[in-house]
């Protein structure tokens, strides 16, 4: 009877802490104690024990859980693992130094010429007509200063190829 004490103890330990340290492991080896408890009642006390055994383990892992997440949030040390706010960044598209660039203007550059601003493996800043764009390449990987072709545009990049010469 003293096994089947402590492995539910140890399974229900290792589960509630698996919610401060996830990763799966602690709770896998929670539910591993709690079913070897299982099979120490089932072995002492046959099916009903096991039965039971396992149903208030079921029970007890469940109420620990909900009062986990409900209390540990509110203490000291709880707040330093749920987020507690949203944070109040806007996305911006374009470069540092230009102004946002609409999807408008990006589609007006097809068919115009530039040149890499950045070795682009395939991804990279471009530079037509003055104006830095991110820039994705179809021709696979460019150096810097290498003359590019603007051919589309692809989510929030500019779609070119390596001009050849």
């Amino acid at each position: 009877m003293l096994a089947i004490i402590g492995l539910v103890i140890a399974g229900i330990l290792l589960i509630s802490f698996e919610i401060l340290v996830p990763g799966g492991i602690l709770g896998a080896l929670g539910g591993i104690a709690i079913l070897g408890a299982g099979w120490v009642a089932f072995t002492e006390f046959g099916v009903f024990g096991a039965a039971w055994t396992l149903l208030l383990s079921l029970i007890v892992v469940t109420v620990v859980v909900i009062v986990e997440f409900q209390m540990l949030p509110k203490t000291r040390f709880g707040k330093r693992f749920f987020l507690s706010a949203a944070s109040g960044g806007r996305i911006r598209y374009g470069s540092r130094n230009d102004a946002a660039v609409e999807a408008s203007d990006q589609a007006d550059l097809v068919g115009q010429t530039g040149i890499a601003a950045t070795t682009m493996a395939p991804s990279g800043r471009i530079v037509v007509e003055g104006k830095t764009y991110e820039g994705f390449s179809q021709s696979g990987y460019l150096n810097k200063g290498d003359q590019i072709e603007v051919v589309g545009r692809d989510a929030f990049r500019v779609v070119v190829k390596k001009l050849q010469i």
